[in-house]
């Protein structure tokens, strides 16, 4: 017996569905069998990057061409530098040159052929392409043994020369040809070497064939399954069990060009093939009564209907007193919605919201005493329908006790009586109770420390230090100086963190014994919401230091502190530099005594760029460029001359990828004469 999940990767990435972990938690967690992931296309790095994105592993892909070659994987596993071995003995006197993620063999000052790396693993071959004089004849495509081939002509167009692709052969096991694929135009076709012609849907037939579904086999197909291959299960699949997930949203709400786009033939396509449809699983005991009517409204067979919440589930949600007799609601919801309602415990509606990312309420006008209740909802053609709720959540403030410190979570705060209560809010939603929130008054001068002082007196577990401005290094400094937990953490006060990142990050660090554990973020701008720092890596396990410098440490972005938690005890030993950049020079310093990292793509810490005006990097802003620059190479220097010298060289890998990233803004003269003198001393 196996399950087989036939769905199109890129679109569960456009709808930002995390349908892989949905499916494994709530639906597939209940099959003690084999899962397949069935994909029709080409599996390449891109698609591999999707599903796992999506909470897939690689081995549980199954692509047609792998099926159809007897292909065991579709990930590389040869190594490069055994290629580059064989190459280097098949054209002789070829220079060798290596490059960023190729190794170029180079003869009478052409490139000859390009070995292509793998981009997560540059030890194992991604595929090898072949030049004559500066024209691609022919790449080859690698996975544990030569996958496919494209060849190459020459061809014209208003824009000039170009690579044509015209042939593409996919390859057996033994190194024969399986079958060709023809490219003429927008046409395309398959030939097989007995000489049976195929077009893409009659392929796809085969392959369903060739799979031999056993009525032991289940088969589940979703809205994102094209119509094409749905024809082809119903046809020629119809041993296997047939389980449709008819979800209720507008899922795939964006097309290839960003445009609006709705499904509204959805749920309909489906009943043309009901009677041959053993379940439909629904999310919500409402979407079921609904599909009922509509079935019979059309006459339709009634397959079975179970009800799975697939779009997701309310896992955490806490209700405290917050600053100015307001209450602070906040939630996670793991699933895709379209927004959220908020009732109070009498049913009345206060708050509609569109904006899927939220997960903090500000009520105002109610007691404590006060119930509320989250759902989640998602837009239909007949309308919003709801698809989770929490339950009625009641204020918790004063309730809890709290063990040994997990970790301590530090904010520094000048002036922000505009949003520290929100900051605040945010930090004590935090689902890991053993969790101290130790706040450094950095001198304010308006109501910030009233504010602070409040929270107190409210909350056992938050500690205010009052002290004279020094400067957010120095605010952070005093707060390593007081932090009590195993693993600190940094938060800005103007933005937001989720109700799970302390107890998500510092489980993960210490399943995986890391120094510090890294989570991507949203950074919040007027155009929404925008995800940086998603490391294409195994999440959740222990990665030593040295890989992740090489994959992924770069300038921007990946140097600020405050979507880590750190070990305690190693950066008490090194303390923030007091300066301007401060986080460009603190990041790599540290993370140069570092031995493991972990990373989880959850997004769970929010730089807001929209609550305040007059930020430190606007502030910045009013110096003059080369001001500016002594500033960033003081920075640098500061990590060069005290980071781990056993990491010297990777330290100024990153000076060298900061420098020719900003070289465009400052001077590429003084950039180049700065790495001169890193060369030099260091």
């Amino acid at each position: 017996m196996a399950v087989y999940v036939f769905g199109q990767a890129k679109e569960y990435a456009r709808a930002e569905l995390d349908y892989g972990q949905t499916y494994h938690q709530q639906m597939l967690g209940e099959i003690a069998c084999p899962v397949r992931y069935v994909c029709a296309d080409i599996v390449g790095q891109n698609k591999i990057e999707l599903y796992e994105k999506a909470g897939i592993d690689a081995g549980q892909i199954l692509g047609l061409h792998q099926f159809l070659t007897g292909g065991r994987t579709v990930c590389p596993s040869i190594k490069a530098k055994d290629k580059l071995m064989e190459l280097k003995a098949c054209f002789e006197g070829a220079r060798v040159e290596e490059r960023e993620s190729e190794i170029w063999l180079v003869k009478d000052g052409y490139v000859i052929v390009s070995i292509l790396l793998d981009e997560r693993d540059q030890s194992l071959l991604k595929g090898v392409s072949y030049f004559s004089r500066a024209k691609l004849l022919r790449m080859e495509i690698y996975t544990d043994r030569v996958s496919y081939a494209n060849y190459y002509m020459t061809a014209k167009s208003e824009h000039g020369l170009y690579a044509k692709l015209v042939r593409r052969s996919f390859y057996r096991g033994d190194g024969s040809v399986a079958y060709d694929q023809i490219f003429e135009g927008k046409k395309e076709w398959y030939i097989f070497p007995d000489g049976r012609r195929y077009t893409k849907q009659q392929l796809i037939a085969r392959f369903v064939r060739e799979l031999s579904f056993s009525n032991g086999d289940v088969v589940i197909l979703d809205a994102s399954v094209p119509q094409e291959i749905m024809r082809t299960i119903f046809t020629f699949g119809r041993a296997a069990r047939i389980v449709a997930a008819v979800h209720t949203g507008n899922y795939f709400a964006k097309d290839e060009n960003g445009q609006a786009l709705f499904l509204k033939e959805y749920p309909y396509y489906w009943f043309p093939y009901s009677e041959m449809i053993d379940s439909m699983i629904v999310p919500a005991e409402a979407q079921k009564k609904e599909l009922l009517k509509v079935l019979k409204k059309h006459r339709c067979t009634v397959p079975g209907i179970r009800v799975v919440p697939i779009e997701g589930e309310f896992t955490y949600s806490v209700l405290n007193e917050s600053y100015g007799e307001n209450l602070a609601l906040s939630w996670v919801f793991s699933g895709k919605s379209d927004g959220f309602w908020i009732y109070d415990e009498l049913g009345k509606l206060i708050c509609e919201t569109r904006n899927e990312h939220q997960h903090y309420f500000l009520i105002e006008g109610y007691g404590k005493e006060s119930g509320f209740v989250v759902k989640a909802f998602v837009d239909t053609v007949k309308g919003k329908r709801a698809i989770a709720e929490s339950g009625v959540v009641y204020c918790a403030c004063g309730e809890g006790e709290y063990g040994k410190l997990a970790v301590s979570l530090i904010i520094p705060a000048y002036n922000a009586e505009d949003y520290i209560g929100r900051a605040m809010d945010n930090a004590l939603a935090q689902s890991l109770k053993d969790l101290e929130i130790i706040v450094v008054d950095d001198g304010s001068t308006d109501s910030t420390s009233d504010i602070l002082d409040w929270y107190v007196e409210c909350y056992p577990n938050v500690n205010v230090i009052h002290k004279e401005n020094g400067g957010v290094a120095a605010a952070r400094n005093t707060g390593i100086e007081a932090a009590g937990g195993e693993y600190s953490g940094f938060m800005d006060s103007d933005d937001m963190i989720r109700p799970d990142m302390m107890k998500m990050l510092y489980d993960s660090a210490k399943k995986n014994d890391c120094d510090v554990a890294i989570t991507s973020f949203y950074t919040i701008t007027q155009s929404g919401y925008v995800g940086f720092m998603e490391y294409v890596v195994n999440e959740d396990t222990g990665m030593p230091v040295e890989m992740f410098f090489k994959r992924n440490f770069v300038s921007g972005y990946g140097i600020v502190v405050w979507n880590k938690l750190y070990r305690t005890s190693l950066i008490k030993k090194h303390l923030f530099p007091v300066l301007l950049y401060e986080d460009e020079a603190w990041t790599p310093y540290i993370f140069s005594y570092v031995n493991k990292v972990c990373f989880l793509n959850k997004h769970f810490y929010e730089y807001d760029r929209i609550i305040r005006s007059n930020t430190l990097a606007d502030q910045l802003n009013e110096y003059s460029r080369k001001r500016k620059f002594v500033f960033r190479k003081n920075a640098m220097l500061f990590y060069l001359e005290n980071g781990n010298q056993k990491r010297i060289e990777l330290l100024k890998k990153i000076t060298q990828n900061c420098l020719n990233s900003i070289k465009g803004y400052y001077s590429q003269e003084e950039c180049e004469e700065f790495w001169r003198e890193v060369e030099k001393d260091f």
